[in-house]
């Protein structure tokens, strides 16, 4: 199990201009085992989710007057995950 947050984003520059973002809260995972109480574990990693997501940006014309909208892909966290913690060899 793993504890997020949902923050909103924004930025002007894109359609849409808000959107919502995870965060994760924990370092280590919560583990609920039996009828003990939750605890946080360093067993495992939390880990973020990404997603890519199209959004529209809105770029000035050349005649410096009007924009267009062009396609730009965005990695947005959308959630969190468990992974077991593996140290790296030296």
């Amino acid at each position: 199990m793993y504890k997020i947050i949902m923050r909103l984003r924004t930025n002007k520059d894109h359609f849409p201009s808000t959107y919502a973002e995870a965060q994760c809260l924990c370092s280590g995972c919560i583990l609920v085992q039996g009828n003990n109480p939750p605890t946080e574990s360093h067993d495992y990693v939390s880990v973020p989710i990404r997603q890519s997501r199209v959004f529209l940006r809105r770029e000035l014309c050349s005649d410096g007057e009007q924009y267009h909208l062009k396609p730009v892909t965005v990695d947005v966290v959308v959630g969190c995950t468990c992974a077991r913690y593996r140290p790296r060899a030296s």
